[in-house]
């Protein structure tokens, strides 16, 4: 997995709980039926140590490798997450040294890989369920917003809607509105189009701003962030 892969992976599992959560189960049940020597989760039980095999601990390697680099990646962009994101180092690590010294090496961290990815998928669980909570809709701006295709109709309280189009406009109307209190810090607000120099991010603010304040919406510049609220009066 190259560098780019890695932040497209890590910025997946950020706008999508659900696919990290189903993701590292994949990757577990990978792990128990490739890595570990003549052994079952189902029958051996998590809470003893297993035996890393080297015969094809190479291939497993570089995948899990690709994957710690993700969650790296996904760690970068919420710096604030409580998961175990180098829940995979120590396996790697003992992998590395099964495929080195080309012999088994025993590894007692199962119970610990588990649980990671248990709270993972407890906090996934969480997070679909305040979603599915939440309507369509955010009190703060009075608005609501409508995706039809590859358009996004926003419509204010009393003041009309526009349609937004381009794949910079709503990919960054989206991120100000899914975010906390619809504010982005400078950093989470580059990460919109991690290919492009913030001055072409800029430029979009600005035209976005000046479409948006035909709904009394805009985007202002607020200490070490961006944030999108109700023009002031």
């Amino acid at each position: 997995m190259s560098n780019r892969e890695a932040k497209s992976q890590g910025k997946q599992w950020v706008e999508s709980p659900e696919i990290l959560a189903e993701d590292l189960r994949r990757r577990l049940d990978f792990i128990y039926k490739n890595v570990f020597e003549a052994c079952d989760a189902a029958s051996a039980g998590i809470a003893r140590d297993y035996i890393v095999a080297p015969g094809n601990g190479a291939k497993v390697l570089e995948i899990l490798v690709a994957d710690d680099s993700a969650l790296w990646e996904y760690r970068r962009l919420i710096p604030e997450t409580r998961m175990k994101y180098r829940m995979l180092q120590p396996l790697i690590e003992a992998l590395r040294q099964a495929v080195e010294t080309k012999s088994p090496v025993q590894f007692s961290g199962v119970l610990e890989l588990e649980e990671a990815v248990v709270a993972v998928e407890h906090w996934a669980k969480k997070q679909a369920y305040r979603a599915a909570e939440v309507p369509l809709r955010s009190d703060l701006l009075r608005t609501t917003i409508e995706q039809l295709g590859d358009e996004l109709i926003v419509r204010t309280d009393q003041d009309g809607s526009i349609k937004l189009r381009g794949t910079v406009n709503i990919p960054m109307f989206l991120a100000f509105w899914r975010a906390p209190k619809h504010r982005l810090s400078t950093a989470a607000f580059l990460e919109i189009d991690p290919g492009s120099k913030h001055t072409y991010l800029e430029r979009h603010r600005t035209r976005l701003c000046s479409q948006l304040q035909n709904i009394l919406l805009e985007l202002v510049i607020e200490g070490n962030g961006v944030h999108l609220q109700r023009c002031r009066k």
